[in-house]
């Protein structure tokens, strides 16, 4: 049995110290919060209200491997079917896991895909790429990877999961920091990416702005909606 515990540990931001790019909880009128700051660009910190998870919770950031694949599958699989209810119904969800949702082996040959582990366990992953596709995982028919310019396109943010445990502790907000001041440093002025319906609110508090929402038909004649989001770097 494959064990989700993997053995590699590279980069960590923790809650709570001062890295470049950190999360750390603000307790104040006890309304529990993350606030990402990026101290290095002094960009305004970005609120996303927290969960129940405690204010000393430790998230180390690395560069995913192949190894971790099976455990990210596993991930993304909760995910979607505990954080899509009530915007998808059973159907779009499963339709979503078997076409869409999915590992990017390309992205993690690239280097540019992350996992954020809390006690030797993956509780997020998401990545960024210079390539044009959008998103979609290797299952994803829709395939166009070819190498975008960064001084012209936008990097595009990829494959954004949370365990539903997790959610609202700031995970999804060090690993968006991550993609983003590696994207900037690799010359683009721009992100895009296309957002699931339970992840706008997150996107466009962390400075994202929503195009029209677009449907696709997948599986069985199954529609679903995505939305594009576009950030200025």
């Amino acid at each position: 049995m494959t064990s989700c515990r993997p053995r590699i540990r590279r980069t960590s931001c923790q809650l709570g110290k001062s890295f470049s790019t950190s999360v750390r909880i603000n307790p104040y009128q006890n309304e529990r919060i993350c606030v990402l700051i990026n101290r290095s660009l002094g960009q305004k910190p970005v609120k996303v209200r927290r969960n129940k998870m405690k204010a000393d919770q430790r998230f180390d950031v690395r560069v995913a491997t192949v190894v971790d694949i099976p455990c990210i599958e596993q991930l993304i699989v909760v995910s979607a079917r505990k954080l899509s209810r009530g915007y998808y119904d059973d159907q779009q969800i499963e339709a979503a896991i078997a076409h869409i949702f999915g590992v990017d082996t390309t992205l993690i040959s690239d280097g540019t895909y992350f996992v954020a582990e809390t006690e030797n366990r993956i509780v997020g992953c998401g990545g960024w790429s210079q390539r044009r596709k959008l998103f979609g995982g290797d299952q994803y028919a829709a395939r166009d990877a070819p190498f975008s310019e960064p001084c012209m396109d936008p990097a595009r943010i990829r494959a954004f999961f949370v365990h539903p445990g997790a959610a609202r502790t700031g995970v999804g907000c060090v690993l968006l920091a991550r993609c983003e001041n590696e994207a900037r440093a690799r010359g683009h002025r721009s992100a895009e990416l296309m957002s699931t319906l339970p992840g706008v609110d997150f996107y466009r508090a962390c400075g994202y702005e929503a195009e029209p929402a677009r449907t696709f038909t997948i599986g069985e004649k199954v529609a679903i909606n995505f939305v594009p989001m576009r950030k200025t770097l």
